[in-house]
């Protein structure tokens, strides 16, 4: 009975161990009550506050020139063939 009470209070502080009380990296830190969100990451992702109504430049289809069409073969990096037709690419 002693050497499984020993067993228990061994594997328990192994659990206890995260990487702020030990030399573990923070990967293996499992989901804990101090981690919690945080009021700026309810941010949305562009950074600027809830509520916001930010700034946007408008797009004016009637200032356009020209329409250039680019159908490609091959991907750019790799040069493998592009599968499938896009009707408009």
């Amino acid at each position: 009975m002693q050497r499984l009470e020993a067993m228990v209070q061994r594997v328990t502080r192994q659990v206890q161990q995260n990487s702020r009380n030990s030399s573990r990296p923070p990967l293996i830190d499992l989901p804990g009550p101090w981690q919690t969100v945080s009021p700026r990451a309810q941010w949305t992702s562009t950074g600027e506050q809830p509520g916001y109504e930010g700034h946007s430049r408008v797009l004016v289809v009637e200032a356009v020139d020209v329409v250039v069409s680019v159908n490609l073969e091959r991907y750019r990096y790799c040069q493998h063939p592009l599968p499938g037709e896009d009707p408009q690419p």
